[in-house]
């Protein structure tokens, strides 16, 4: 987590924080709070979120989206974080050439 958030809070280069594969948002929140000390950092997350979480009576039956969503809002950085519900290789095509990416976290 702190090489991580190293990584983040200190750019080497121009562009966007991408992750790919997000689940509960753990390594998401990390990149968009260490990324708030670069000015102008964007986290871009992409994930399908197709698998549930451990079945937690506490939980109930909330999805891994839903669990995304809640701990991006209790680290408050849910508007830090763009994010696509969907597989990189669907979100590719779109990706613009100019697009650049100055942290990759898979």
């Amino acid at each position: 987590m702190k090489f991580l958030a190293m990584a983040a809070a200190c750019p080497t280069a121009e562009g966007v924080i991408l992750e790919i594969g997000s689940f509960m948002g753990k390594s998401t929140v990390i990149l968009a709070t260490a990324g708030q000390l670069a000015s102008g950092t964007e986290v871009v997350a992409v994930d399908p979120l197709e698998f549930r979480p451990v079945a937690d009576p506490k939980r109930g039956k909330e999805s891994c989206l839903d669990s995304f969503r809640a701990n991006l809002r209790h680290a408050k950085v849910e508007n830090l974080v763009e994010f696509h519900q969907m597989r990189s290789q669907q979100l590719a095509p779109s990706w613009k050439r100019d697009h650049k990416i100055r942290l990759l976290w898979i």
